[in-house]
């Protein structure tokens, strides 16, 4: 049995997730401290509670980003990300600890800095996370790039109004400052709703394709040669990965249906019994056609 070589990429996941936990443990013994008064200073409690909350949080997202460069997907998207988080990480843990000693203006920067970081972050793992899917359907698939589009747009505004929000609160008008929250607020509800509408979309259409009858047993195996290391692979199903070099393939068995869905593997005759629509010749049994 052969093992797959640690790459840097799997070292970081795996100090990743290192982190997580850690940072999570420390963040509840740091709430139960505070809650059973075993802190002096509870405003100490409180600032260990949010710094760890942050490392966790941001290590949480690096470690989504880490993910998807492993699966080679989105990989300048997910290199903004791990070049964000650590940025996002070091601003807010500047304010948590030293928001006394910045001076008037660079606690500014600092927090509009941190604020962008994560409006990349989050927004770059969106457009990852949607980009992913795959979906036979053409209105989920242009459905997923109007919501990544959508999440864009709001990204954009918000980056905006980090940093222009306080010389558009001394130039512009009052119903402008309200008409500009107001497009945030309806571009972020619409990209919300939109992201759960689409998610539930594909979950439903994903499980109705599982539930179909399949003509292929689900245990089959497809055997091929990796064309990366020459290494012999035998996959299921799905998207598969080389243990020796990383590459990645992806099988599919592409059966033939009718435009309801009926399989019409060992079909016999040129009608689908399912809906009575004629099949096209190329697409019936070998028998059917003689």
């Amino acid at each position: 049995m052969t093992t797959s070589p640690l790459t840097p990429i799997s070292l970081l996941i795996r100090g990743l997730i290192g982190i997580v936990l850690v940072a999570v443990a420390l963040a509840m013994v740091s709430a139960l401290l505070v809650l059973l008064n075993g802190v002096d200073d509870p405003y100490l409690g409180i600032k260990l509670i949010a710094t760890n909350s942050l490392v966790a949080i941001y290590s949480g997202l690096a470690l989504a980003a880490a993910v998807f460069i492993r699966l080679r997907r989105f990989r300048m998207f997910m290199t903004f990300v791990l070049l964000a988080c650590p940025i996002a990480v070091a601003c807010w843990g500047a304010l948590i600890w030293f928001d006394d000693e910045l001076r008037r203006g660079a606690d500014e920067l600092v927090a509009q800095t941190g604020g962008t970081a994560t409006v990349i972050a989050v927004i770059c793992l969106h457009t990852a996370a949607f980009g992913y899917l795959e979906t036979k359907s053409s209105a989920l698939h242009w459905m997923r790039w109007v919501v990544i589009a959508i999440a864009w747009c709001f990204g954009l505004l918000m980056t905006t109004l980090i940093w222009l929000g306080e010389y558009l609160d001394s130039i512009a008008s009052q119903w402008l400052l309200v008409m500009i929250v107001f497009t945030m607020a309806i571009v972020g509800g619409i990209g919300l709703l939109g992201s759960l509408l689409v998610r539930i979309a594909f979950r439903l259409t994903s499980e109705r394709e599982r539930a179909r009858v399949e003509s292929v047993p689900s245990g089959v195996r497809l055997g091929l040669v990796c064309p990366g290391c020459a290494e012999e692979l035998s996959l299921a199903p799905g998207n598969g990965r080389c243990d020796g070099c990383g590459f990645t393939v992806s099988v599919e068995f592409d059966e033939p249906r009718c435009e309801c869905g009926y399989l019409l593997f060992r079909l016999e005759g040129d009608q689908c019994p399912e809906c009575g629509v004629v099949v096209p010749r190329e697409q019936r049994w070998g028998r059917a056609q003689s």
